[in-house]
């Protein structure tokens, strides 16, 4: 599975290891505490956890900007490094984007947005060898 293989990256990284995960989505990251205890932090709930509530108190939308925005808070709050996992299908580019996916998410970006993100994070990581659909790619804030 992924989550073992990120796991084992996790593990054995010096600069990884005790980093905050923040999944999108984020029941991608629901078997990962079966490999690692990194913290994850939920960013449509707006809390840590391993499991996905499924509440309506969860925000049905999210931005990359979002996404973003909460890793950066996450790093400063916390002082520890913050690993996007990021597990859509969908290539982060400046394009205006909206897509609605399982559960009725939705993730949308505007080219500005995209352009933010590439710009402040680097892809450490990806885990698309997976049989079932738990594909993914890591990204680090730079």
């Amino acid at each position: 599975s992924s989550s073992e293989a990120f796991g084992q990256f996790l593990e054995t990284s010096e600069a990884y290891d005790d980093a905050i995960i923040v999944p999108e989505p984020a029941y991608l990251a629901e078997s990962l505490p079966y490999y690692v205890s990194n913290r994850i932090y939920l960013p449509r709930e707006g809390r840590f956890g391993s499991t996905v509530s499924w509440t309506t108190a969860a925000s049905y939308t999210m931005t990359l900007g979002d996404l973003l925005s909460v890793a950066r808070e996450l790093e400063a709050q916390d002082d520890q490094p913050v690993l996007i996992l990021y597990g859509h299908r969908a290539r982060i580019q400046p394009i205006a984007y909206r897509k609605r996916y399982s559960y009725n998410k939705v993730l949308s970006w505007t080219p500005d947005q995209a352009a933010e993100f590439k710009a402040s994070t680097v892809l450490v990581a990806d885990f698309k060898e997976a049989v079932n659909d738990e594909k993914y790619e890591i990204y680090a804030l730079k």
